[in-house]
C-alpha cells in the first residue's frame, strides 16, 4: 500500500536535488575553465619564453661577434711581424741607451695604419709616449712588457688602473688577452680590450718567458656594445634589453636602465629572490 506523499516535500526535494545538480555543473565547469585558462597560461608563457629566448640569443650572438672581430683585429695586428720586430729593437735600443728614434716613428705609422683599417679613428696625429693626456674614447695603444707606453693613436685614452690590469693579465696570463668595461677618469664608458704581443721567432726575445708587449684597443662601449641592445625590438609589447653580469654576491648592470639610470651605475644583492636580474644571472 503506497502512502501519498505531501507535495511540498515533493517540490523541496526536487528543489534540492536541482540545486545540487546546478552546483555540481558549476563545480565541473569552474574546473573545466581553470583546467583551460591553465593550459592557456602556460602555452602562452611557453610562447613568451620562446621569443624571449631567440631575442637573448640575438643580442648575446651581435655582442659576440662584435667582440670577437676587434679581438681577431688585435691579434692580427700583434702577429705582425714587423711590430714585434721593431718592439723587439726598440728595447734594444732603449737597453743599450741609444735613442729608439727610428723604432718608435715606424711602429708610431703602422698603428695609425691599422688603427684606421680596423676602425679605431687612426689619422695623422698619432702621438708619442711623451704626450698622454688628451681627451679620449677611442684608439690603439702599444706598451712594452713593462707596461710602459710607447705609441699611441690620438683618440686612445691615457692609461687607466683598470686599462693596466687588463694588460698585465695578458702579458701574464692564459690566454694571452684580457678585457674590461670601465669608466675612465671623465666619466667615459670605456671597453678595452688587450692582446700580448709576442717575440718575433728567431730573435733573442724569442727564448723570454713573457711577451714583449701589449697591444690594447679601446671603444667607446656606449656605442659599440650596448647601443645593438636597444634596436630592432622583438616585441611590439614596452620591453627591455640589459646587459648584467655576477661580481662576488652582487648582480651589476652593465647596460643602461630605462629608469634613467646610467651603465655600471646600479649594483643589486644576488640573494633577492623576486629580482629578475638576479635569477637571470643565477640560470
Amino acid at each position: 500500500m503506497n502512502e501519498a506523499r505531501d507535495p511540498q516535500e515533493l517540490t523541496t526535494t526536487s528543489i534540492v536535488i536541482a540545486l545540487l545538480t546546478l552546483a555540481s555543473l558549476i563545480g565541473i565547469g569552474t574546473a573545466m575553465i581553470s583546467v583551460y585558462v591553465k593550459r592557456e597560461r602556460d602555452r602562452e608563457l611557453q610562447q613568451w619564453e620562446s621569443r624571449l629566448g631567440l631575442a637573448a640569443d640575438s643580442r648575446a650572438t651581435t655582442l659576440a661577434d662584435t667582440t670577437r672581430r676587434d679581438l681577431a683585429g688585435l691579434e692580427e695586428l700583434a702577429g705582425n711581424a714587423s711590430l714585434q720586430l721593431y718592439l723587439s729593437r726598440l728595447g734594444v735600443a732603449r737597453a743599450n741607451g741609444d735613442s729608439p728614434g727610428a723604432q718608435r716613428s715606424y711602429l708610431r705609422n703602422l698603428l695609425l695604419a691599422e688603427a684606421a683599417r680596423l676602425g679605431y679613428g687612426g689619422n695623422a696625429d698619432a702621438r708619442l709616449a711623451a704626450n698622454l693626456v688628451q681627451p679620449a674614447g677611442t684608439g690603439l695603444l702599444l706598451l712594452d712588457r713593462d707596461l710602459a707606453p710607447v705609441v699611441q693613436t690620438s683618440g686612445a685614452p691615457a692609461l687607466t688602473p683598470e686599462i693596466l690590469a687588463a694588460a698585465a693579465a695578458a702579458l701574464s696570463g692564459k690566454p694571452t688577452q684580457a678585457s674590461t668595461l670601465h669608466r675612465d677618469g671623465e666619466d667615459r664608458l670605456l671597453f678595452v680590450q688587450t692582446v700580448a704581443v709576442p717575440a718575433l721567432l728567431g730573435t733573442a726575445d724569442e727564448s723570454a718567458e713573457r711577451p714583449i708587449g701589449v697591444l690594447v684597443g679601446v671603444r667607446d662601449a656606449a656605442q659599440r656594445l650596448l647601443a645593438p641592445l636597444t634596436r630592432n625590438s622583438f616585441f611590439r609589447e614596452d620591453s627591455e634589453a640589459l646587459l648584467l653580469v655576477a661580481r662576488e654576491n652582487q648582480v651589476v648592470y652593465l647596460s643602461a636602465s630605462r629608469d634613467g639610470t646610467e651603465a655600471l651605475r646600479r649594483a643589486l644583492p644576488l640573494s633577492r629572490e623576486r629580482l629578475a636580474a638576479a635569477a637571470a644571472v643565477r640560470e
